[in-house]
């Protein structure tokens, strides 16, 4: 309920009992005082505490039902304690693990490091640490003369990756440097990071779903972290596996969080093109390009890709022109040209700030309200953030909504069964089945998860993928 009513307010108990109950409850610490733990503490002084943690629940419970009588937000706290029942299932259950693949890739990435370590130091003429920013400028800037593009705040030479990666193409030490750096993150954070949270009982590793950290209303996973496994790098994934007898599924929402857009911005020329299933990405393509849509390429439709969700978030001609690396002109010009493209959009964006500047925040499709501050700043960057909160959290919160939703359905369609949901990775499900009944889960998970939110004006499309491991999927088609 906290969370629903202000997500931007410390939602622990002891915070909010002082903020809206006007109390002043004792912290674990003050009660405890120089005891072990709440066991060795006196039985009246521990019922008072316990008891205060009591009635400060149930009249924040009071509170807030008076603070929200609207049935959408009170349906909104329904919806949020269904999913923690679904998220303490996921994480009593975990996902599996390979060790022995984990300890080979441990061994692999190992020998490529010392490969690459090698040859930086062969291209550098002299042994060195690359891990010394202060050794490293020396080499880079002294010794084999790259220009400096950037400064640390103290006034040093950056070796920071956006400044590696600014100048990449200027020697081939850059590139093993940042490639080096990527291999040493894989070891120390996914490959003994994982080893060290697989649980000693039952070989599965048991993450933390978050419900009330982030600002739009998605989830986040921590101890560890698993929606954040690389992607490019399937090495790490395929260490993911079923119990024998399963094999995994993944379904994954195809374009939600553009779908939604679609159906925020009512724009006419979007919601055709998702009504008839045409590429999104290669229709935007075409109009920023002006080539005929048989004449898109791939990496035509891989920068229309950039342009489609960067639109959203509110990317400016700076930022495009960086990611697609042409001229600011070009990147104003291609903006320009999606505007023209779908009006909608840049209706629904002037809308959306608007309704910040007249409420001061503004809502998702399930009536989530993200709280929006800045608008009316002087400081350039800090209005700008705003608008683009104003204008990116209800398309990102909306789909974060249907997919909670989602997670309900499939949830409950698969109680009585030997499948479960183990994971939930922003739009896609990773789910264990038998291996018999792989391709009948995947049918009706596939259907349920589509038609969660019937009042959508586009189709909403799963993707579905089998496989022996998190990083050997393909695709079933359905």
């Amino acid at each position: 309920a906290s969370y629903i009513y202000d997500e931007t307010e410390e939602h622990g108990l002891k915070a909010l009992a002082r903020k809206h109950l006007g109390a002043a409850p004792a912290t674990y610490e003050d009660t405890i005082g120089d005891q072990q733990s709440i066991a060795d503490v006196a039985i009246k002084r521990a019922a008072v505490y316990a008891c205060d943690d009591a009635l400060n629940t149930y009249r924040l419970h009071e509170f807030y039902q008076q603070e929200m009588p609207d049935a959408e937000r009170q349906q909104l706290v329904h919806m949020e304690s269904r999913v923690a029942l679904v998220l303490a299932d996921m994480e009593q259950v975990g996902v599996g693990v390979d060790i022995e693949r984990l300890k080979e890739l441990g061994r692999q990435l190992s020998a490529e490091i010392d490969t690459t370590r090698a040859h930086i130091i062969e291209l550098a003429g002299h042994k060195f640490n690359p891990n010394s920013s202060q050794q490293l400028a020396t080499v880079l800037y002294d010794e084999l003369g790259l220009p400096c593009v950037a400064q640390t705040p103290s006034g040093a030479r950056s070796t920071a990756a956006e400044t590696l990666e600014a100048m990449g193409d200027r020697h081939e030490i850059v590139s093993l440097i940042l490639s080096l750096r990527d291999h040493e993150k894989l070891i120390s954070t996914y490959v003994n990071g994982l080893r060290n949270s697989i649980h000693t009982s039952t070989g599965r590793i048991h993450t933390s779903f978050n419900q009330a950290v982030t600002r739009s209303g998605r989830l986040s996973s921590s101890k560890p972290n698993l929606q954040n496994i690389p992607r490019g790098d399937k090495r790490i994934k395929r260490a993911f596996t079923p119990r024998p007898g399963y094999r995994f599924l993944a379904c994954d929402y195809s374009q939600i969080e553009l779908r939604v857009l679609a159906h925020e911005c009512r724009d006419s020329a979007m919601i055709q093109a998702f009504d008839e299933g045409k590429d999104i990405h290669a229709i935007t393509a075409a109009s920023i390009t002006d080539k005929a849509i048989n004449e898109i390429t791939e990496e035509d439709r891989a920068g229309a890709k950039i342009v489609n969700f960067g639109i959203v978030y509110g990317m400016t001609p700076i930022g495009l022109a960086k990611r697609l690396e042409i001229s600011e002109e070009a990147a104003a010009r291609y903006i320009d040209a999606y505007f023209d493209t779908y009006p909608g959009v840049i209706r629904l964006r002037q809308q959306r700030i608007e309704e910040a500047h007249r409420t001061g925040y503004v809502e998702t499709l399930l009536g989530r309200r993200r709280q929006v501050t800045g608008l009316d700043s002087e400081d350039r960057a800090v209005r700008s953030r705003a608008e683009r909160v104003a204008m990116n959290s209800p398309v990102q919160g909306g789909a974060a909504d249907l997919m909670k939703l989602a997670m309900l359905e499939v949830h409950e369609l698969l109680r009585d069964t030997p499948a479960q949901i183990l994971l939930q990775i922003h739009d896609e499900l990773l789910i264990e089945v038998p291996e018999a009944e792989i391709e009948a889960t995947a049918r009706v998970v596939k259907a349920a998860m589509e038609r969660v939110y019937p009042e959508l004006l586009v189709p909403l499309v799963v993707d579905v993928e089998i496989g022996p491991s998190w990083g050997e999927l393909e695709e079933l088609g359905l």
